[in-house]
């Protein structure tokens, strides 16, 4: 079933003399892991941020982008950007806390994610202490604490070494496994994640010139 259509999808930022997004056209099915390869500037993040949006760009835009949730998750590349609040707990409890949750609601809901997140050693930890690895996990647990049925990754290994990266993988495909969850991402470094990803489109100049499952 096709969770995401794209359809000729073009866009300008305002002044640009060239197109960000040059007829961009992706299917991505449900429960897909499909991973989005290109150099920079080839317009990745800004087909990432158009999925969501309350963070997508200002500018001229035009075709056709339909999406079969309201339900979406975004982490991006900037690992301190990601975080919000000064502990491990507030940045849980942030997203619910802005849907109004109940206390109870909102601490089961966190006990539920820093269980599946293996969160516990940090949870009472001011953030600005965390390593950059740990920093993306509790961004990445943070947009589970409210619905998420399509999780949408800028480069979100880009800062981390080795180890943490391999670590964050492991973590969205068990989200992707156990979960369902739909996960477009976006990464230069792609030799842990094309061998789970069920589909590749690669971009160039604004364009899809390539879109297949890895060989």
């Amino acid at each position: 079933m096709a969770f995401i259509e794209i359809e000729n999808l073009m866009f300008s930022y305002p002044h640009a003399k060239e197109h960000a997004l040059n007829g961009v056209n992706l299917t991505v099915d449900e429960g897909e892991i499909c991973l989005l390869i290109g150099k920079s500037g080839s317009g990745k993040s800004t087909l990432l941020r158009l999925l969501k949006h309350e963070i997508a760009p200002y500018g001229q835009q035009s075709g056709e982008i339909k999406i079969n949730t309201e339900n979406i998750g975004f982490v991006n590349q900037n690992v301190e950007s990601n975080i919000v609040m000064d502990t491990v707990q507030g940045e849980l409890a942030f997203a619910p806390q802005n849907l109004g949750k109940s206390k109870r609601e909102i601490a089961l809901k966190l006990a539920e994610t820093a269980s599946y997140f293996n969160l516990g050693n940090i949870f009472n930890e001011k953030t600005d202490c965390l390593s950059g690895g740990e920093k993306q996990i509790v961004s990445l647990a943070s947009v589970f604490t409210v619905p998420t049925d399509l999780l949408v990754l800028d480069e979100p290994v880009s800062q981390l070494d080795p180890f943490a990266a391999d670590d964050f993988i492991n973590v969205i495909t068990r989200l992707n496994r156990e979960q369902g969850t739909t996960i477009l991402i976006s990464s230069h470094r792609t030799e842990n994640i094309l061998p789970l990803a069920d589909k590749a489109a690669v971009m160039e100049n604004g364009k899809i010139i390539f879109c297949g499952t890895p060989v």
